[in-house]
């Protein structure tokens, strides 16, 4: 009988679903920490926001709980965050970062920025770096 090395122990278990589970969990209550930590947040206070016990919400940030969309929301919503889904191919390696940008008022919903011209002209097929103006 052979025995492998962590390495490929590893490697084999990359090929599971269970693997990419477990880790969309971890990374999923990594979020939740820092989101937390970000708001100055206890877990009571999580689970006075969600109407629920902190045990429910030691449960949740332990990987416990069964995340379904919906609890995710839940969860994000009352971090004053909101979840994004993303799918990659496998070969990719991605980086998420956050681009902070202040609320827009209601007549700035009136007035077109920029990146509302560059990502229609990018559909079209015409420049990527910004709206093409008529002198």
């Amino acid at each position: 009988m052979s025995t492998k090395s962590f390495r490929e122990l590893f490697d084999e278990a990359r090929q599971t679903d269970a693997y990419w589970e477990e880790r969309a969990v971890l990374d999923f209550t990594e979020e939740i920490y820092g989101r937390m930590e970000a708001l100055g947040l206890r877990k009571s206070q999580l689970a006075e926001r969600l109407g629920t016990s902190p045990a429910y919400v030691t449960k949740i940030l332990g990987g416990d709980a069964n995340f379904t969309l919906k609890t995710m929301v839940r969860l994000a919503r009352a971090l004053d965050a909101s979840v994004h889904v993303h799918v990659a191919p496998d070969a990719c390696r991605v980086r998420w970062f956050d681009l902070w940008e202040a609320p827009r008022t209601r007549a700035d919903h009136l007035q077109p920025r920029d990146e509302d011209f560059t990502a229609v002209a990018a559909a079209e097929g015409g420049a990527e770096d910004g709206p093409a103006v008529a002198a």
